[in-house]
């Protein structure tokens, strides 16, 4: 990390990462190398020479501790702000409790000699206090008033026999089962599916209808009786 040192009023703006290229407002400023204990700390500032030498100002810190104690005064004086209203729900004693551990909050700065330390805030109205910390006397106290005895735990006093050394005893060599060799069974052979003929139907042919053709009966032809002896001449052809 690296603070940004302003050359000419020779104060600490703020805490950068290395490498960081200044701009804009900053560009006039020096960045100077800072311990981590350094960062983040308000800072005082002192030029030896051409180098700037960095320590903690301690008033400065001093001054944001109180500034931080105020800020959190007025803001539980604020969370309570309600109990004092015209229309609060509250009856006229819870209101006068309230009253009083707003003054309470009011009195704490002058209460405190230094904001560094840890402060004891009031306790709202209802509030239970915290359980103070256990220590080892206070533990021995409750202990001894719930009738618990501590058990005193005698060192146990660890006896190394002598290792006596077994003669090596040479194990046979394991045997080693060669694996039957795995014969492959020929997979049997499956003839393949024929599809079934689809026979197709025949058509069977009509017979033809029978045309019986129309019976033509023969005249009779009359042969002419000769008579014997009666010698009939032919006919004369005629001529066309």
């Amino acid at each position: 990390m690296e603070a940004v040192i302003d050359p000419d009023t020779l104060t600490c703006i703020g805490f950068v990462q290395s490498g960081t290229v200044l701009y804009n407002s900053w560009a006039s400023c020096v960045l100077v190398p800072v311990e981590d204990n350094l960062v983040n700390q308000p800072l005082k500032v002192e030029k030896d020479g051409d180098d700037y030498v960095l320590s903690v100002d301690d008033q400065a810190k001093l001054d944001q501790a109180w500034t931080a104690l105020r800020t959190e005064r007025n803001r539980r004086l604020a969370e309570t702000d309600w109990t004092q209203m015209a229309d609060s729900p509250l009856s006229q004693d819870a209101r006068a409790s309230w009253s009083d551990y707003r003054q309470e909050l009011r009195d704490v700065p002058e209460s405190v000699q230094n904001p560094t330390d840890s402060v004891v805030w009031p306790l709202k109205p209802g509030e239970l206090p915290p359980p103070p910390p256990v220590t080892a006397s206070r533990l021995d106290a409750l202990l001894e008033h719930a009738g618990v005895v501590e058990e005193v735990q005698e060192p146990v006093v660890e006896v190394q026999e002598p290792v006596v050394e077994a003669e090596a005893v040479q194990e046979p060599a394991p045997v080693v089962e060669e694996p039957a060799p795995v014969v492959e069974e020929p997979a049997p052979e499956v003839a393949p599916e024929v599809a079934p003929e689809v026979q197709e139907p025949v058509s069977t042919p009509e017979p033809a209808p029978e045309v019986q053709e129309p019976v033509v009966e023969a005249e009779a032809v009359q042969e002419p009786v000769v008579e014997a002896g009666a010698v009939q001449e032919p006919e004369p052809v005629q001529e066309a």
